[in-house]
């Protein structure tokens, strides 16, 4: 059986929260992984940008693997540590923490805060907060 790759597949897709409402109208893209899963155009370029594809992969294996049935929303922090270590930490939105990892080396200088939420595939979409 073959699996389906995708890579960089773009993906345009319309979000309208209100009908009548122009300023509430925007376009926004997509990237969908190898997991089905997409992440947004500002994910896609912080990933590039700090060569962290890696931490992408994690947080959407999680999602998919250990919350596909049980969590719509993932509030995802990856915290620096002292000696260039990091921990995720992954909670439901409301400071429950579900999911924990640790990581013995990252060249990432600063913490990440990404939002994975469950779309309208039935897979995950992986965003910044400010695109929330």
């Amino acid at each position: 059986m073959k699996k389906k790759v995708y890579k960089g597949i773009k993906l345009r897709i319309d979000m309208n929260n209100k009908k009548d409402s122009e300023e509430n109208k925007s376009q926004a893209y997509f990237y969908k992984d190898y997991l089905d899963c997409v992440m947004t155009i500002g994910i896609k370029q912080f990933a590039d940008e700090h060569k962290c594809y890696w931490l992408m992969t994690d947080i959407i294996s999680v999602a998919m693997v250990k919350f596909k049935d049980k969590q719509n929303f993932l509030n995802c922090n990856l915290k620096i540590l002292p000696g260039q270590k990091a921990k995720l930490i992954i909670d439901d939105g409301d400071n429950n923490i579900i999911y924990t990892q640790d990581y013995e080396y990252t060249t990432l200088k600063e913490h990440v805060h990404l939002y994975c939420i469950k779309n309208e595939l039935n897979t995950y979409t992986l965003m910044n907060p400010n695109e929330y």
